[in-house]
């Protein structure tokens, strides 16, 4: 059994799209787990709508808009399955066999935690906006990767396309660092066991330019700073040196992007 959790709050938009993308996974049993954040624009209703179809959707609702990572962190009172996913509500899932072939990943070794695998980043219209490749395949080096994120001011994990409920449904988004909160939570998971990665594209990830990341962009300087802190991570001279030219690169290049984002959206 694999369970995909939603956090939910107003996106009639985007969030149909998701879980259509979840309920079309082939080779799989599976459950959709919704919480809804007191939406007030329809998304709670048209959950509901499904869940009266769909016995494989459940849909929690807060009493009162609690915060986007407390609501996201809810999946740990939810899920109950052996292997989880947590998908952000604007997200999709871009392979209908991506779920099937990330469970035979930790079916066959139960020392791994996580399965990744390469994104397409997507605009507000379904269109492709580029093409994420982690140069990474199988097992890969999860100390390499939080360098490469520290250093390059960029999530070198992806998004987990599936968990493992033993090692990682006890670990919680940090809610003071809220860009950076899922390589906190992808290198921490990590730490408990191996990850791997599936060099194909099977998650969509949305960038309109208004979405929650958008918002969060501004912080993403302070916040990688502050991750450095809290793992203690040794940050030489040269270190130091890359970082500052990346700054002057990779920040400018991500302003750019999402106004693109934002103008074909």
């Amino acid at each position: 059994m694999i369970q995909v959790f939603i956090p939910l709050y107003n996106d009639i938009t985007y969030f149909p799209r998701a879980l259509v993308s979840v309920l079309g996974q082939q080779g799989v049993e599976l459950e959709v787990i919704i919480s809804d954040n007191a939406s007030t624009d329809g998304s709670y209703e048209h959950a509901l709508q499904i869940a009266a179809g769909d016995p494989r959707v459940k849909v929690f609702r807060n009493a009162s808009n609690i915060g986007p990572i407390p609501n996201l962190n809810r999946f740990r009172e939810y899920v109950s399955a052996d292997y989880y996913m947590v998908l952000c509500s604007d997200d999709a899932l871009g392979d209908p066999t991506a779920l099937c072939k990330a469970q035979t990943i930790l079916d066959s070794d139960s020392e791994i935690v996580s399965v990744y695998s390469d994104m397409v980043y997507i605009d507000g219209n379904d269109r492709k906006l580029a093409t994420r490749r982690f140069r990474a395949t199988g097992v890969f080096d999860a100390h390499r990767a939080l360098r490469n994120s520290i250093l390059s001011y960029r999530n070198c994990f992806g998004i987990p396309l599936l968990n493992r409920k033993a090692a990682c449904a006890d670990l919680r988004y940090p809610e003071q660092m809220t860009y950076v909160a899922d390589v906190y939570l992808s290198y921490r998971a990590a730490e408990r066991g191996r990850v791997f990665h599936i060099a194909e594209p099977l998650i969509w990830n949305r960038y309109t330019g208004r979405n929650l990341t958008a918002s969060l962009f501004s912080q993403s300087t302070r916040q990688f700073a502050e991750l450095i802190e809290i793992l203690d991570l040794p940050i030489n001279s040269w270190d130091r040196l890359v970082r500052a030219f990346r700054l002057a690169t990779v920040i400018p290049s991500k302003y750019i992007f999402l106004k693109i984002a934002r103008l074909r959206s």
